[in-house]
């Protein structure tokens, strides 16, 4: 049955992660190198897609007293021993650990390299001892370890990628972008409110993450708009509180607070995203919880079917579009629209977003995160009056898949090159050997 099999898709896909999904999924391809690992240790190597690195670099792993960079959690991942524990390797980091991985990155015992031949997720993560070399390898999804294996000093030349070529199996995704909207829509009607328990409980995990950055991180950006409603400038409107909730959330994840979210198609800020905005209004608007679940489902769902156009790593920001075209389907279910309404609304944010790039994982990602709630809630306010995008109006078609065809190929054929450049650009922002200097350097 269709409504089995996206509960599947929903629970496979709704992960418990700390830190941002990109250094945890490179530490632990490190950590799932080094368990196969045998001899005595010499050095890291990581090689990795421009997109991924993007996503690495700017973003605070938490634990480690604000500091960031795929070379540290490259080294972080080597002193981790329970790579089982997935995208939430790093829940737990303690001082000396982050202090043993900064040593090695300033002792150059990391090197990371950017693979800009790979247009989609790659992490590969290499052990070298004086026995040969431990390698794992990460390809599609943040958590698809498709190799494990130690090389010997004679095996290592037969190291290469032979093994990409069991990439992950998208039958999965290939379910969800197969199915109308109108499909999605009536199979998540048709669900129990007991099988989607697991939402309530990941959407209070949400929620817990910002009431915390509003309560005890006065000094961020969600605080200064907070100072600026009912002057005039800001309306102080329902709009306006979920905003500054979801920024505050992103912001605060960004920033390393030890904290778990759930994550959405591989994304904590589009799980933090198409999850605040719903499940916040829905119980403010006092809709019933099992309608709420719901609510969450199809927003979850439409998530994951804009992804399976776009990709895990992408460079239209996935925060944006994907997490505001969850909010509209979710809040136009909330408020009785049925599948046609879900179609208008999405057509709206399509042709407002698709042009919002990924400059990388970063604090400033509540930016964006704020512009998704707010387009995510009018347009679905726009549709449930009959307001949409017609087609003629750029990449937007009648059929809302057509559509989605016209993102993918603005991503893939239209973004080919920007991938490479993005990545120069961030990489030469790379601080992460100043900021361990700064602080380890003379101990």
């Amino acid at each position: 049955m269709k409504e089995d099999k996206l509960l599947k898709l929903l629970k496979k896909n709704l992960l418990i992660a700390t830190g941002c999904t990109e250094p945890a999924s490179v530490g632990l391809c490190v950590s799932g190198a080094n368990s196969v690992s045998k001899g005595i240790f010499q050095s890291i190597r990581v090689v990795m897609d421009p997109g991924t690195y993007r996503n690495a670099s700017g973003v605070i792993i938490p634990g480690t007293g604000e500091m960031c960079g795929v070379e540290l959690a490259a080294a972080i991942g080597y002193f981790c021993s329970d790579y089982a524990k997935g995208i939430n390797i790093f829940s737990d980091l303690k001082e000396d650990l982050v202090k043993k991985a900064a040593r090695l990155v300033l002792e150059d015992k990391v090197d990371v390299v950017i693979d800009n031949s790979k247009d989609r997720l790659f992490i590969e993560g290499l052990i070298y001892t004086t026995k040969g070399v431990g390698r794992a390898l990460i390809v599609d999804k943040h958590t698809n370890m498709v190799d494990r294996k130690f090389y010997s000093n004679q095996e290592m030349e037969s190291i290469s990628d032979a093994s990409t070529l069991r990439y992950h199996n998208n039958k999965e995704d290939n379910f969800l972008r197969g199915l109308s909207i109108s499909e999605i829509y009536s199979s998540v009607k048709s669900l129990s409110g007991d099988k989607l328990i697991f939402l309530r409980e990941g959407a209070e995990i949400n929620m817990k993450m910002a009431k915390y950055c509003m309560e005890d991180c006065s000094g961020y950006t969600g605080h200064s708009m907070t100072n600026l409603l009912g002057n005039e400038l800001y309306e102080d409107d329902f709009i306006a509180e979920v905003q500054i909730l979801t920024g505050l959330a992103v912001e605060g994840r960004m920033r390393g607070i030890q904290l778990p979210v759930m994550t959405s198609w591989g994304s904590g800020n589009q799980g933090l995203v198409a999850t605040i905005p719903v499940y916040f209004l829905g119980k403010k608007w006092g809709k019933k919880e099992e309608e709420v679940l719901r609510a969450l489902a199809l927003s979850n769902l439409i998530v994951g079917k804009v992804k399976s156009y776009l990709g895990a790593i992408s460079s239209i920001c996935g925060t944006s579009i994907a997490g505001a075209s969850g909010i509209c389907a979710g809040l136009v279910y909330l408020n009785g629209g049925k599948d046609k309404e879900v179609e208008d609304g999405l057509s709206v944010v399509i042709g407002s977003l698709s042009g919002v790039i990924c400059d990388g994982a970063k604090p400033g990602c509540w930016a964006k995160a704020m512009v998704a709630v707010e387009v995510g809630i009018r347009a679905s306010l726009l549709a449930l009056q009959g307001v949409c995008l017609y087609s003629g109006d750029g990449i937007v078609e009648e059929e809302i898949e057509k559509t989605l065809l016209n993102l993918e190929n603005v991503e893939k054929i239209g973004m080919s090159d920007i991938k490479s450049l993005l990545g120069s650009i961030i990489q030469s922002k790379n601080n992460c050997r100043k900021n361990l200097l700064d602080v380890y350097g003379k101990k």
